[in-house]
């Protein structure tokens, strides 16, 4: 059994401007990104690349970081390529997770959304550390052509070099 996988942090959107800001909300002040970013950051233009990037690999799976408008963009358009697409967002957060398999490939059996925030309430304490909405999707396929079970993993994990072990 060969097949291909990709995982990918896409920086969604609502990211490259900023918290609040999006391509719904252009007037909001905060930005990650200088003001005068060129016209590839426009999310129109950047999720052409992106959509041009998946149909040339062409991979049996995808596993997508920081993935926003997934019902008005992903959604449709992995199903236009095939794909079944499994999603689930960040808690007060506006992106999410992404798992997508060849329906040619793989059937989908059964899938395990993670909220690991609950880490924060181990042992019986609560640790405000580590409240940082960090997600993981588990999906459990098929191979449909040997019957063979694969489960796929996709996270997203906050990054702060002072907190390691919450990657840990």
């Amino acid at each position: 059994m060969r097949f291909d996988v990709v995982t990918w942090n896409l920086l969604a959107d609502c990211y490259i401007h900023g918290i609040g800001k999006s391509t719904l909300n252009p007037s909001s002040s905060s930005s990650h990104v200088d003001s005068s970013s060129p016209s590839f950051l426009l999310w129109n233009n950047r999720f052409d690349k992106i959509k041009n990037t998946i149909i040339r690999l062409d991979a049996d799976i995808w596993c997508l970081q920081e993935v926003d408008h997934y019902e008005e963009d992903y959604k449709p358009f992995l199903s236009s390529q095939g794909y079944e697409a499994i999603y689930i967002q960040r808690p007060r957060k506006g992106d999410g997770c992404l798992i997508a398999v060849k329906k040619s490939v793989f059937g989908i059996n059964s899938k395990l959304e993670v909220q690991l925030d609950d880490i924060a309430y181990l042992n019986g304490e609560f640790d405000q550390a580590y409240m940082k909405q960090n997600v993981a999707l588990l999906v459990k396929v098929s191979h449909l052509a040997t019957g063979i079970p694969l489960i796929i993993a996709c996270c997203h994990i906050h990054w702060n070099p002072n907190l390691a072990e919450v990657k840990n």
